[in-house]
């Protein structure tokens, strides 16, 4: 019984939920008049503001939201409805020398007897801000 709800907790955490206001953006997102690149983008919110989402297409690719008081609309991709004092995916982090460093959202490859669990983390470095990115795969276990 344990193992079983272990399998839930962790594969409802992992799993896509029903898009419902707020949210938090995970990149610098275009905020469009309608829903597809092939409409006019009317400003660019940043990353890790929040938006209220209105409603989805089925396959949740774009969502009719609010921010500061204008609708328009987001590639739902972008989205992440987790806790708004939670970091969003990707998490970026600045170093003293001017580096930044990305971390993608972990990608589960491995469950061992319910006990480890195996990972890997797509990741970019930039040494500088003009510099250009190199890209790489962190191997992460975990275990209970």
């Amino acid at each position: 019984m344990r193992k079983i709800l272990a399998y839930v907790t962790i594969a409802s955490f992992f799993s896509s939920s029903a898009f419902a206001d707020p949210a938090i953006l995970t990149a610098n997102v275009n905020f469009r008049v309608g829903p597809g690149t092939g409409f006019d983008a009317m400003r660019v919110i940043p990353q890790g503001e929040e938006v209220d989402i209105k409603e989805c297409d089925t396959t949740a690719a774009w969502c009719a939201v609010s921010h500061s008081g204008t609708n328009g609309f987001v590639a739902g991709k972008y989205l992440n409805q987790s806790d708004a004092n939670a970091p969003a995916w990707p998490r970026v982090f600045d170093t003293d020398t001017g580096a930044t460093i990305t971390l993608y959202q972990p990608q589960i490859t491995d469950w061992k007897d319910f006990s480890q669990l195996d990972a890997l983390v797509a990741t970019e470095l930039k040494a500088s801000a003009d510099a250009k990115p190199i890209y790489g795969v962190v191997l992460s276990a975990m275990c209970t």
